[in-house]
């Protein structure tokens, strides 16, 4: 939206100076901005495009709540714009808005158009269940996302820990068997579609150490370790594996 330029004194050449220029020159006293440039720096028109590219700058960047203002001015102008929203809502969670995340990917998921629009923001509102600890809010949406896309590797894997998370915390012997089974079938479907994926073999290899499969656990962790030898995964995927030898002897 274009704002409408308003009368402001320091613009009327009555005013102390022309132009809101200072009678002791145009600069004003020494150091002084120009008052009439810093006018317009604040008042520049609406420009989508230049907005949109400072505030994935800004992103890149790593700062985020200038960012998020700056998306928030086009988001002014575009409410409805699932893309937009989309944006916005991880913005909002890095700058601890967790409530407002939540909304904005909702909204994402309601207005989307097309199915991968729809399974992308299910796939987010999911991550953001599962990182504030409502494991079956998470699933849900998860389940969603997968309905709008089946061959989504992440979504799976990131159901599977939350179904691991559940098998940790339930008391019941026989539901924990049913929670860790369908925790397996997750990231073996996730495996099936990314055969390199990493923390899907760290956690499949973890969920059959806690089941007592040691030797499927041994292949699955090594396949973690030996992917990308400098990452997280892996280390982590070498300290299991050295507690397993240690455990076997």
């Amino acid at each position: 939206m274009i704002r409408a330029w308003r009368c402001d004194r320091s613009l009327d050449p009555g005013a102390d100076g022309a132009y809101g220029v200072n009678r002791r020159g145009a600069g004003g006293a020494k150091g002084e901005p120009n008052a009439h440039m810093a006018w317009l720096a604040r008042n520049k028109p609406y420009d989508r495009t230049r907005i949109l590219a400072a505030a994935a700058k800004a992103r890149k960047r790593r700062r985020y709540q200038k960012s998020l203002e700056l998306y928030q001015r086009v988001l002014e102008v575009e409410p409805e714009n699932p893309d937009l929203l989309r944006r916005v809502a991880p913005l909002l969670a890095k700058t601890k808005q967790p409530t407002q995340a939540w909304d904005a990917y909702r909204r994402a998921a309601e207005l989307a158009t097309a199915p991968d629009q729809s399974a992308m923001a299910h796939a987010n509102l999911g991550s953001l269940e599962l990182l504030q600890g409502r494991l079956d809010e998470a699933i849900d949406q998860f389940a969603l996302a997968l309905a709008d896309n089946p061959r989504d590797a992440t979504s799976l894997f990131n159901w599977a820990s939350a179904l691991a998370m559940q098998e940790r915390i339930e008391p019941r012997p026989t539901v924990r068997e049913a929670l860790r089974d369908e925790a397996v079938r997750r990231l073996d479907a996730a495996l099936a579609l990314h055969p390199r994926y990493a923390k899907a073999h760290l956690l499949l290899g973890t969920i059959l150490l806690r089941s007592g499969d040691h030797e499927i656990a041994r292949a699955r962790l090594e396949t973690a370790a030996t992917i990308d030898p400098g990452s997280a995964e892996a280390r982590r995927a070498r300290e299991l594996l050295q507690e397993v030898s240690f455990a076997s002897r």
